[in-house]
C-alpha cells in the first residue's frame, strides 16, 4: 500500500536531512546527553489492510480494509517509548517500541474470505487487531557540536501483526466461528538522523529511516519519517511537537519441509499525524 509514494517520500526526507542536518531516530535534544528516555504520543490517522489465505495453493483471501470493512478506529492516540544511550563520543544505541491495539464491530459492507472462511455481506462481525513495531539501531555521528549533530544509523526492525475476526460463516448452520492469524517479519534498517540548534532553548530534530526484506522468510518494508521542534524547558526535560509518517508492511512466508512456500498473509499499516514527545536526558 502506497509503496511508490513511500519510497519517494523517504528519498525526499533523506535529502532534506542531508542538507540541513535535521532528522533523528530517538531524537536526543542535547549533544551532551549520555542517556535519553522519551514518552511519545502520536495522534495518528490510520490506514490498514490485511489478507489471509488458508493455504498457499488454495483460494486467495480478501484484502480487508480494517477501518471500512471491520469498523476499526481510523484515528487513535498511539503511545510508544524510545530509549537512547551514547557509546563514546560519536556512537549511540537506540531502541523504540510501539504497539497499536484496536477493535471493532460491524455488519460487513461486502462479502469477504478470511483464512479459508467465507462471510456474507451483512454478517455481524467483531474483530481485534494488535500491531507491534520494534526498532533497534546503532548510530554514528559524522558531525557533532554544540550547534547540532548529523549522522547515519543502521540496525533492524520487526513488524508483528495479530488479527482476530468472529462471525457466522456464509451458508452454514453452525454458530459464530473465530479465526486468528498472527504473523511477523524482521528486516534490516538504515537511515539518517540529526538536530540543529536554532535558539538557546530550541532545536529542530527529525529522522528518515528505511528498512526492507525479500527472502525466504517473507517480504516487508518500513518507512519512518519525522520532524520536530523541541523546547528545553528544564535542565533535564524537553517538550517536542512535530509530525510523523510511519508505513509498515509485513508479508510473511510459511516454511515448507524443503523450501519456503509463497506468501499466505499480507498486512499493511500507515500512520500519519502529529506527535508530542516528553524527553528526559541525563
Amino acid at each position: 500500500m502506497h509503496t511508490r509514494h513511500e519510497c519517494r517520500m523517504a528519498a525526499v526526507a533523506a535529502a532534506l536531512v542531508a542538507m540541513v542536518g535535521a532528522p533523528v531516530l530517538a531524537q536526543s535534544t542535547d549533544p551532551g546527553a549520555r542517556v535519553w528516555l522519551q514518552a511519545i504520543g502520536h495522534a495518528a490517522k490510520i490506514e490498514s489492510t490485511a489478507r489471509i489465505d488458508e493455504s498457499f495453493n488454495g483460494p486467495r483471501g480478501t484484502t480487508i480494509d480494517l477501518e471500512r470493512d471491520l469498523n476499526q478506529d481510523d484515528r487513535k492516540l498511539v503511545g510508544n517509548l524510545a530509549f537512547g544511550v551514547r557509546l563514546g563520543e560519536r556512537w549511540r544505541l537506540e531502541l523504540e517500541y510501539l504497539q497499536l491495539r484496536r477493535g471493532g464491530s460491524a455488519a460487513l459492507p461486502r462479502a469477504i474470505r478470511f483464512d479459508g472462511v467465507d462471510f456474507a455481506q451483512g454478517a455481524a462481525m467483531t474483530s481485534e487487531s494488535r500491531l507491534t513495531y520494534t526498532r533497534v539501531n546503532a548510530g554514528f555521528s559524522l558531525v557533532r557540536s554544540e550547534a547540532g549533530e548529523f549522522g547515519i544509523a543502521f540496525g533492524g526492525a520487526s513488524v508483528d501483526q495479530r488479527l482476530t475476526v468472529r462471525g457466522r460463516p456464509a451458508n452454514a448452520n453452525a454458530g459464530t466461528t473465530e479465526r486468528v492469524r498472527s504473523d511477523g517479519v524482521v528486516m534490516p534498517l538504515a537511515g539518517l538522523y540529526g538536530h540543529l540548534k536554532i535558539a538557546p532553548k530550541w532545536r529542530l530534530t527529525g529522522r528518515a529511516y528505511v528498512g526492507s526484506i525479500d527472502n525466504s522468510d517473507g517480504n516487508g518494508a518500513v518507512n519512518d519519517v519525522s520532524a520536530m521542534a523541541v523546547w528545553q524547558f528544564a535542565d533535564q526535560l524537553s517538550l517536542g511537537l512535530g509530525w510523523r509518517v510511519l508505513n509498515l508492511r509485513a508479508e510473511p512466508r510459511l516454511i515448507g519441509f524443503i523450501f519456503a512456500v509463497p506468501v499466505t498473509s499480507e498486512f499493511h499499516t500507515r500512520f500519519n499525524g502529529p506527535q508530542v514527545v516528553i524527553e528526559g536526558r541525563f
